[in-house]
């Protein structure tokens, strides 16, 4: 039988080690198999991110600077604090925001590295609204 199998995941390396290369060549085709049995399951395609569209999305954290919002299971944008309500927010405990709280975002920018920018939409902030002057 096969003595251990061993898998580098920041190296990208298997390594089976047994007494006989049969029982490495037995144990190389079952991993095979199960990797194959894996991918050739079908993926469902994952929705796409619209710029320019709106969200309903549950604020998954809030960081002094932001929040991250996830707009898709599994994909979340990020909302600057300046991008929050019309009016300035100097600390982000102002925003009155906790995690798990469901807000409208719009999604207004997708950078180099796949990172979604959103603004939030709230109701009777509408833009041009009325600011302080």
């Amino acid at each position: 039988g096969v003595d251990n199998i061993d898998l580098s995941r920041a190296e990208g390396i298997l390594s089976i080690t047994a007494k006989t290369d049969a029982a490495i060549d037995a144990a190389f085709a079952r991993i095979t198999a199960i990797i194959s049995e894996v991918d050739s399951k079908e993926k469902k395609p994952r929705p796409e991110v619209v710029i320019g569209q709106n969200y309903r999305g549950e604020v998954k954290s809030i960081m002094p600077f932001g929040i991250f919002v996830e707009l898709l299971p599994g994909l979340d944008g990020f909302c600057h604090i300046s991008e929050l309500s019309e009016r300035f927010i100097r600390n982000i405990e102002d925003a009155g925001l906790a995690a798990g709280d469901v807000i409208e975002v719009q999604v207004t920018n997708r950078n180099e590295k796949g990172q979604y920018r959103v603004k939030r939409i709230v109701a009777g902030e509408a833009e041009g609204g009325d600011k302080p002057g």
